[in-house]
């Protein structure tokens, strides 16, 4: 039995909380987590766990859906060192532990893996509360962290959520006030990710507390000469008013395909926006709510090849329809176009890499099994692929992209495979076709705001 066969064993018998045997295999361990609240705290959840049985989190990295998933650092076998992925619906096949908490479906297992799915208001919270013999958060940050994963805002408004400043207020009692740092570090979190290193950096220097997050993020933002808080939240207000100027009124659906960046209108109950507007100083994805206060859902179609449709989340209500089926009622519409184009091994791995220039895992042999299934061939032939489809896309030679383009998947295959999500909020994702954003999107696009016309919530209060 080897090493991996031992480590399944033990896992697949009892657990991680079986932690302490494990522990004599690694002694080394490198997280990987999705770059939101839920991800962050999951991922410093699990190191707080590891490192009390003497594995050392000596890494963490955040992933994200999409191209970005395939742009992460290689991942080196080592002795002793151990993989760890939370909080993300696809995974690699060399980690050894994998927990999620996405009613999605999962891809990339591999029966060497540590498998936890479970149907959690957070991933957090299972780390915390059920992986762990004892809370590894405080059970009110758990609470605080589940709320804003879950989007469940209901008698709050969109400033409660937006705020980037965080001020104790003696007339507001502690629980509020815990509740408004909550909301600024999940805001600060997301406002600072995209800076180099930082969220990595907040997971190895956090320990399990949104207080402590909070003064890692300020110290963190204070090293890096980043925008103060303070700065960013009076460049949110100001991307909130110009996006106030971007409203469109008494929209139409024939105005839905001539929609420029940012511009959003209101139909029925549905706010139709495309693009989010000029996002560089800053962003938030609650604004449209602020500024269509009354709407029940938001649909967007966003030009690098994404649609996404979610519920208002402050306004108390049943959704009438499951969103992702929704969507997927929309996609069968289009599914002969897609069926009969044919995108190439070759295309998919260009277009997941495009933009990378650090040593990254990028699109591998092992990404395109995991997502779409076996292929047929030779022993020969198949080593061949894996060998080539390992290699980075940009010193591929002219006859290797040659073997990679012999490789074929549908259209529809690849955006079944990218999409989905749940009830109240579900993604179609388009990222992976070429020029998606001429062939389908906005065609797409005017088809799902088509169907949300007559939707509203119900049982209101």
């Amino acid at each position: 039995m080897n090493l991996l066969e031992k480590l399944d064993l033990l896992l697949n018998e009892s657990g991680i909380r079986n932690i302490s045997k494990i522990s004599k295999y690694f002694d080394r361990a490198i997280i990987y987590f999705h770059q939101d609240l839920d991800g962050v705290t999951s991922a410093i959840g699990l190191k707080s766990y590891l490192e009390r049985y003497g594995i050392k989190v000596i890494d963490a990295h955040p992933v994200q859906y999409g191209n970005l998933e395939y742009k992460i650092p290689p991942m080196l076998k080592e002795k002793g060192l151990l993989f760890a992925m939370v909080d993300f619906a696809h995974v690699k096949p060399v980690m050894h532990i994998w927990t999620d908490h996405h009613d999605v479906e999962h891809s990339g297992m591999s029966k060497d893996m540590s498998v936890i799915f479970t149907k959690t208001p957070s991933n957090a919270m299972h780390i915390s509360q059920v992986v762990s013999p004892s809370d590894l958060f405080p059970p009110d940050d758990i609470k605080m962290i589940s709320m804003i994963d879950s989007a469940v805002f209901a008698g709050l408004t969109p400033d409660d959520i937006m705020q980037s400043v965080f001020k104790f207020n003696k007339r507001a009692g502690l629980e509020k006030n815990k509740r408004a740092m909550g909301f600024v570090v999940n805001k600060l979190t997301l406002a600072y990710k995209n800076k180099p290193d930082f969220l990595k950096n907040l997971v190895l220097q956090a320990n399990p507390s949104l207080k402590s997050m909070y003064n890692v993020i300020l110290k963190l933002i204070d090293k890096g000469g980043y925008q103060a808080p303070e700065e960013y939240q009076s460049n949110l207000e100001d991307y909130v008013e110009k996006q106030k100027s971007n409203k469109i009124k008494n929209g139409n659906l024939s105005m839905v395909k001539d929609l420029k960046n940012g511009e959003s209108m209101m139909i029925g109950n549905t706010i139709v926006q495309y693009g989010g507007g000029n996002m560089r100083l800053a962003y938030d994805r609650y604004t449209p709510f602020k500024n269509w206060p009354t709407a029940h859902f938001l649909v967007i179609a966003w030009p690098m090849g994404m649609i996404q449709v979610s519920k208002n989340p402050f306004i108390k209500g049943d959704v009438p329809v499951h969103l992702g089926e929704l969507c997927n009622d929309v996609l069968d519409k289009f599914r002969s176009s897609m069926e009969s184009e044919m995108i190439t091994l070759g295309e998919i791995k260009r277009l997941s890499e495009i933009g990378s220039k650090d040593p990254i895992i990028g699109f591998t042999f092992d990404d395109f099994i995991a997502i779409f299934g076996k292929i047929k061939g030779s022993k020969k032939w198949l080593n061949m692929l894996h060998s080539i489809a390992n290699i980075k896309y940009s010193q591929l030679s002219p006859k290797q992209k040659e073997v990679l383009d012999n490789v074929k998947v549908s259209a529809w295959d690849i955006v079944k495979a990218q999409s989905g999500g749940h009830r109240s909020i579900s993604n179609i994702q388009l990222s992976m076709i070429p020029g998606s954003h001429k062939k389908y999107l906005k065609d797409i696009f005017y088809e799902v705001v088509k169907a949300m016309i007559d939707k509203k919530l119900v049982n209101m209060e």
